[in-house]
C-alpha cells in the first residue's frame, strides 16, 4: 500500500478508490485504504454477492459512519445500481443528510431498474459526487421481442455526454468522471485487447474535446 501510495505520488497520479458490499467491517477497512491513498471519495456499490440491504439498513449503517467521514475528509459515493430506483438512491442520501454523502452517477446502471438516464440525471445530479461515463447503444434482437444494451466508445453511443456534463456542472458538487467501457468481447484474448485499447484512446481523445469546450 505505500509502495502504490508513493508511486501514484511520484507520478502525479490520484487515486479513487471503489468497492463494494455496504457492510460495517468492510466499510471501515476501506476507509482506511482509501485514507492512506489520499483517495477523497470512496466509491461503493451497496449490495454484494449475497448481501443486499433494505433502505433503512443502508441509512443506519452510514450515519453510524459519519464521524469516520468527516475525520478522514472523505467523501461516500454511493452508485446508484439496478436493484434500486434513483428515487430511493435520493432518499437515502437526503434522510442522511449530510455532505459526506452523495451519488456515484453510473450512466447506465439504473437502466436494469426500467429508468432512463434524463429521469436518473434529473434526480440524482444534484446529489452526485462522481460520475461514471459509460456510452452506450441499444439494439433490437433479430426476433423484435427484446432490446441488447452494449457499450460504446464515449461519444460513439446514445449518451448525451456534454448534457450531462453540463447538468452536473450547474450543481457544482461532481468532483470527478471516470471513464467506464462496457466493451463486447471479440473471439481471442488478444483481439479483445486490442478493441479495448482502441476503445479507449478514440474514447479519450472525445472526452478532451468535452472538458475543453466547458465552461
Amino acid at each position: 500500500m505505500d509502495q502504490l501510495s508513493e508511486f501514484a505520488r511520484q507520478s502525479g497520479i490520484a487515486i479513487e478508490v471503489g468497492t463494494r458490499g455496504l457492510i460495517p467491517d468492510h466499510l471501515h477497512l476501506y476507509l482506511d485504504i482509501a485514507e492512506k491513498l489520499k483517495s477523497p471519495i470512496l466509491r461503493m456499490v451497496v449490495d454484494a454477492s449475497d448481501y443486499h440491504p433494505g433502505k433503512e439498513d443502508i441509512i443506519a449503517i452510514i450515519r453510524n459512519h459519519l464521524p469516520e467521514l468527516e475525520k478522514r475528509n472523505i467523501i461516500l459515493a454511493i452508485e446508484n445500481h439496478d436493484r434500486l430506483t434513483a428515487r430511493t438512491f435520493a432518499e437515502i442520501i437526503h434522510k442522511i443528510g449530510s455532505d459526506r454523502v452523495g451519488i456515484c452517477l453510473d450512466s447506465v446502471n439504473s437502466m436494469g431498474a426500467g429508468e432512463g438516464i434524463e429521469s436518473v440525471v434529473d434526480r440524482l445530479g444534484p446529489l452526485t459526487v462522481n460520475l461514471h461515463i459509460k456510452d452506450f447503444s441499444v439494439q433490437r434482437v433479430y426476433h423484435m421481442m427484446g432490446f441488447v444494451i452494449e457499450g460504446q466508445p464515449a461519444g460513439q453511443g446514445m449518451l448525451p455526454i456534454e448534457e450531462i456534463v453540463k447538468k452536473l456542472e450547474s450543481h457544482q458538487r461532481c468532483q470527478s468522471a471516470i471513464l467506464e467501457l462496457w466493451t463486447p468481447p471479440e473471439k481471442t484474448i488478444d483481439k479483445t485487447i486490442a478493441k479495448e485499447a482502441k476503445w479507449a484512446a478514440e474514447s479519450i481523445d472525445f472526452l478532451s474535446q468535452v472538458i475543453r469546450n466547458s465552461p
